[in-house]
Order: structure tokens, then sequence, then C-alpha cells
């Protein structure tokens, strides 16, 4: 591209993949010149001859943006959609302005211990720290830079998850919220209650299909997969298929729904017969008034935390969740074991132990009331003998 500065001069500047890889500047009279130096290189950049790019004065805002445009109908959309988001979102905007030559490894980690510091997981840190190395990796490749400032640093090991980060309904209050959504739309509000009983996440219950359901031996579903509002369904979180057992409340729910579907059909649809989508669903039941400051996904949290509180143990939980590890589970609920489920282990060892003592009177009993007959038939012949 050539294009001519306030004093007559020609600049050129030659791009691949939208990102400026070289330029030059002509006097006023050399605007032949710079055409035939703008060939020249677009020349040398189709051979693969062109060996001379300006290395590392990109800004990284500008790599990223071409990144994104290279790999477009490359990558996985959805994939490249969260490095996007994360690039534009949670990358800061002093490093996505400076040339990518010029961000260092102690750049770097003060990002992730300013993302750590307000509030984020870890394991969100690790996700954005991948989407901006993927950045690297492709600048590297195409000679925009020559350094990785990403490999060299780790994200800290964060604190467990906070009580304030995890927020569940009580029981009356997902009574409230259940009640309103049936005013508006009665399967919407079943769905709420599907998820209280169940804890998926939304791309799991988005996906679910009639095949996955199971009445025998016991009610449960496969959570085998998961869709993401405006994608193709891929594994779950976890990459791992488990099943969940079911409620009472909950095989009433879903036998209704599949009654007269195929085997290949979702179960929970949208009020047209559609594939769910989460801001139209919380758009039709105005989730933020309904809500009372809950999201969607605090129903996952509800729905855990009322199963650790009435003492099922945390392996399961964590199995009925798909977490990779009971350690996750305990590192975001450890708050919830405290309480409660004290409260419940204590009950259970009081009934134990008036479980024993009872066992241990019905056996002392009997003996008891064999001496009082040995001892009334000796009695008996004492008298036969006077």
């Amino acid at each position: 591209m050539i294009t001519t500065l306030g004093n007559g001069k020609h600049r050129v500047r030659i791009y691949t993949g939208g990102v400026e890889v070289a330029s030059k500047v002509f006097e006023p009279n050399q605007q032949s010149q710079a055409r035939e130096w703008e060939v020249t290189q677009k020349i040398a950049l189709r051979e693969q001859i062109f060996i001379k790019p300006v290395k590392g004065r990109t800004k990284f805002s500008a790599v990223a943006a071409a990144f994104v445009e290279a790999k477009d109908g490359v990558m996985n959309p959805q994939s490249l959609d969260a490095i996007r988001f994360a690039t534009e979102t949670y990358f800061p905007e002093r490093l996505a302005k400076l040339p990518i030559g010029r961000i260092t490894t102690p750049m770097i980690a003060q990002w992730y211990d300013e993302l750590l510091a307000a509030g984020y997981q870890r394991s969100s840190v690790v996700r954005w720290r991948t989407a901006v190395k993927s950045v690297f990796t492709w600048a590297i490749s195409q000679e925009l830079v020559g350094a990785d400032p990403i490999s060299k640093t780790s994200v800290p090991t964060a604190v467990a998850t906070s009580p304030e980060s995890i927020r569940a309904m009580t029981y009356e209050q997902s009574a409230s919220v259940v009640a309103g959504a049936a005013k508006r739309h009665g399967p919407y509000a079943e769905i709420l209650e599907f998820f209280l009983e169940t804890g998926l996440r939304w791309g799991e219950l988005a996906d679910l299909r009639v095949s996955r359901y199971e009445a025998i031996p016991r009610p449960y579903i496969t959570v085998s997969s998961s869709a993401s509002d405006g994608y193709e369904p891929k594994s779950t979180k976890s990459g791992r298929a488990r099943r969940v057992p079911l409620s009472p409340r909950a095989r009433d729910i879903i036998e209704r729904r599949i009654s007269g579907k195929t085997s290949d059909a979702l179960i929970f649809t949208s009020r047209v017969g559609g594939r769910l989508n989460g801001t139209n669903f919380k758009r039709f039941l105005d989730w933020k008034t309904l809500g009372i400051g809950f999201r969607i996904h605090d129903l996952r949290h509800t729905a855990a935390t009322r199963w650790l509180s009435a003492g099922i143990d945390v392996a399961t939980v964590s199995s009925w969740l798909g977490h990779s590890s009971a350690t996750v589970t305990m590192n975001i609920y450890s708050h919830y074991l405290g309480g409660a489920s004290d409260q419940v282990a204590l009950e259970r060892l009081a009934a134990h132990r008036a479980s024993v003592e009872r066992v241990h009177t019905e056996a002392v009993e009997p003996v008891e009331m064999r001496a009082r007959v040995q001892l009334s038939g000796a009695a008996l012949e004492l008298l036969d003998r006077g």
C-alpha cells in the first residue's frame, strides 16, 4: 500500500495476514521507485523468499487480529472466538498497544498477578494465557517476532475459591424463582428445576438427547456432550461422559418431555422447538429481575451445595458434577463441608450410637429374663420340698 505524506514523500507498507511486515519512505520524485519496491516485496512474499520483515514492531493487538483472520475457517470456530475474546477482553490494553517485540516475561507475570488479585479463577487465567501464547506462537511462525515471553511463565497457584464467589440459593429463593418463571412459561420453569435437581451446566442441558435417558434399573441421564450458544456440540468440559442419577421430580420432568420424541431428539427446547439459547432464555424470563442477583450457573452451585449439605460424600458429588477430580470439588465447595455437613455427620454418629446401644439392650434383656425364669423355678422347687 502506497500513501502520500503531507511533505510529498511516499510511504510504502507491505502487509501479510493483515500485519505490516515492512515499510519504506521514498522522496516526492521517487514515486516510480516506490511502486517498483512494493511490487518486488509482494513477489518475494508470494514466492516465500521475503527475508527481512520488520520484527517486533507491530502492536500486539494488530498481530492478534491478524492471527484471528488467518485462522478463520481453519481453527475450530469456538476455540477461535475464545482466543479473540481473551486477547480483546482480558489482555491489558497497555500491553495490547505495545509493539509485540517489546512485551517481556515480567510484564506477562504481572498480568497473571493482576487477574488473580481481581478475583479471577486460576483456571480462567490459565485459559487466557493459552490464548495469548497461541498468538505469540503464530507470530514467530510468521517471522513477526523472534521470541515468546509466555513460555517461560506459569500462572501462580491461586487460593481456593472464596465463599463469596460461590453463590447458592436457599430453598425459599429457588422456590420463588421457579414460581416466577412458571408465570411466564411453565416449561422454562421446569428447566430451572432440572438444573437445581441435576447440577448440569447450560451447554450440557441444551444438548441433552432422549437416548441419554435410562429408567431401568434406576433413572439416570448420561451427560456426554455440551453445546454452547451458537456453536456445534462438543465433548463435556472434562472430556468424559458421566451418569447423573435423577430425583423423582427430575424424572417426572424428563419423562413428560420425551414422550413421542425420537431417540436423537433434544429433550429441552426453546418455545418454538429449536435448540435453547441462553441469551434468549434469560431475556424471555426477564432474568435480571427474576434471578434476584443470581446467575443461571448458580443453579449448579445450588445443587452441589445441597448435595454436600445433605451428607453426600465429596467423591460422589464430584462425579455427578463432572469435575476432573474430587480435589476440584473440595477446592470450590470446601466452605460448605464445615457447616451443615458437620451437623449431618454428627446426626449420623448419634444414630449409629443409638443403634449400637439398642442392639446391646436387646441382647442383655433375654439374659435377665432367663435369670428370672431360673430363679422362679428354684423358688418353686423349694416350695415343693417344704
